[in-house]
Formats: structure tokens, sequence, C-alpha cells
């Protein structure tokens, strides 16, 4: 049997609610289910079931951003205390900060691939931002659309250390013409 606290709709009301109030602010859907899926008892129907009704009832709602706790579900949260073990707070603590940490990371990171007008050719577009500037930004032709994919996917998923390999390229000290020729 699989270890963790979730027993029931109301242990995953709580442990939603309790991720809701931790965070502190809109998580969407797909973030907040990471964090409750770390309570290993717990599973997807029962989590969507448990947070149609919060929100149904008035203590969760669901905004352009995402699902916030209400005064109502945080004043209920507050009334009933520690229910939820402390492992399973905080491995939901947890989860929840890596799945926001995660998503935060992704939305710096752009990619696309785009055939070229009249030729065989793809443009793949990569860029990086720092949540508020571009930092770099790489276009790129390619031959086919699986290589621009493959692109796409490698800097996804490396984005930073390929901006560092970049810069390191760019001011590192390259010899000059003559002194390859005096080195022959």
């Amino acid at each position: 049997m699989a270890q963790g606290y979730i027993r029931s709709k109301a242990d995953m009301k709580f442990l939603i609610l309790f991720i809701s109030d931790v965070i502190g602010e809109a998580m969407r859907n797909e973030i907040l289910l990471q964090a409750v899926l770390s309570d290993e008892c717990a599973d997807y129907f029962t989590y969507t079931e448990a947070l149609t009704e919060l929100c149904a009832d008035g203590f969760m709602e669901e905004g352009s951003n995402g699902y916030v706790i209400t005064e109502k579900g945080r004043s209920n949260f507050y009334a009933l205390g520690k229910v939820l073990p402390h492992s399973v707070r905080r491995n939901a603590q947890n989860a929840a900060t890596r799945a926001i940490a995660s998503a935060q990371r992704d939305a710096c990171i752009n990619t696309s691939t785009k055939k070229r007008e009249g030729t065989n050719h793809y443009t793949t577009q990569l860029s990086l931002s720092d949540g508020q500037t571009e930092i770099l930004s790489l276009s790129l032709l390619t031959v086919k659309a699986e290589q621009g994919a493959d692109m796409e996917a490698n800097f996804s998923r490396n984005a930073e250390k390929i901006y560092l390999r970049i810069l390191e390229a760019l001011v590192d000290e390259y010899p000059q013409k003559d002194e390859e020729e005096d080195n022959l």
C-alpha cells in the first residue's frame, strides 16, 4: 500500500487549502496538481472532485492566473488547525515550490521553428529572458523541421547552460591572425 496521508476527499480538500495558503498566490491547475500528487495516496480524480467542490462552496476561486484560496477558505483552514501531518505539509510545500520554479523557468524560454517562404529551409528561433528582459535571442537556419524541433527541445532543457557557453565563447581570447602565423 502506498505511504501517504490522503485517504478521503476531505483530506484532499484540506491539502489543497494548505498548499494554496502556503503559496499565497494564484496557481495554475497543473502546478497545484503536481503539489497535491506529492502525497503518494493522492489521485487525480479525487483532486478534481475536491477542487470543484472547494470552488463551488466559495473556499477557492478560479481566476485568469489560476486558482487562489478565498478569505472563507483561509478562515476555515485556520479554524481546523494543523490537521495535516508535518511530513505531508513539508512534501506538499516543497513540491509546490518546485512546480512554481519550473513554471517560472519555462515562461522565460521561448522556441519556435517556422518554414521559410519560398525555400525548403526552416528558421528556428530560441530566446531566453530573465523574466523581464530578453537576455539571449538566436535565429538559426535549419534544413529540416525535425532538426529545428531537436534544437528547440535541447534549448528548452539546457537554456541556462547554452547561454553561459555562448557568453564564454564571446568573451574568450582568440589568437589574432598574426599570432596564428607566428605559431606555424
